[in-house]
């Protein structure tokens, strides 16, 4: 009726799966959006609204997506969330059928990670020449050379190993699931 009501909850940890089969934990309290269509309301804004949602929903997707990598590294989630191309195939298929709405928030949250990803300080993505050119502005010098070379052969061992690692959890994955396992 138009109040505001301030509810306590403790959340149940629940192990789900997700559309590929991958198990992950997540809190739960019992409440869920309605999904009927005559549930969605469209509401027109202005482009500045339109500008301003828009970089609400990109930070909230890299906030989330950072804390899915924050609860993988202190191991509340399981890193085999983590998929690769096959995975992201999958995960399109399967947001496309949903229609067109749902496709472009996926493509969207998709390009704003991407983004995000390429700007981290890793030696050969454009947030580690952004952090060689840093350095370059404070110490009136360009990076040791060598230093240089060296910090874009860690980086792209950082990003190979990554790379590896997605390709390791989208095979398993598919492995899984043709065998009719986990």
């Amino acid at each position: 009726d138009g109040q505001n009501i301030v509810l306590k909850a403790t959340p149940n940890i629940d192990e789900q799966r997700d559309a590929m089969g991958r198990t992950f934990r997540r809190g739960l309290i019992g409440i869920q959006r309605a999904a009927a269509p005559d549930k969605v309301k469209t509401v027109h804004v202005s482009l500045p609204e339109a500008i301003m949602l828009g970089a609400s929903e990109t930070y909230g997707n890299i906030s989330q997506t950072l804390a899915g990598l924050k609860d993988i590294l202190t191991r509340r989630q399981s890193a085999e969330q983590m998929g690769g191309p096959i995975m992201m195939a999958e995960v399109t298929a399967k947001v496309a059928e949903l229609g067109i709405e749902p496709m472009l928030r996926w493509i969207a949250f998709i390009s704003a990670n991407i983004g995000f990803l390429n700007l981290l300080p890793i030696p050969v993505l454009d947030g580690g020449h952004l952090l060689f050119y840093g350095y370059e502005a404070v110490a009136r010098k360009p990076l040791n050379e060598r230093l240089q070379l060296a910090g874009f052969q860690v980086g792209l061992a950082i990003l190979m190993m990554l790379m590896a690692f997605v390709f390791y959890n989208d095979i398993s994955s598919i492995v899984r699931r043709t065998l009719g396992v986990g």
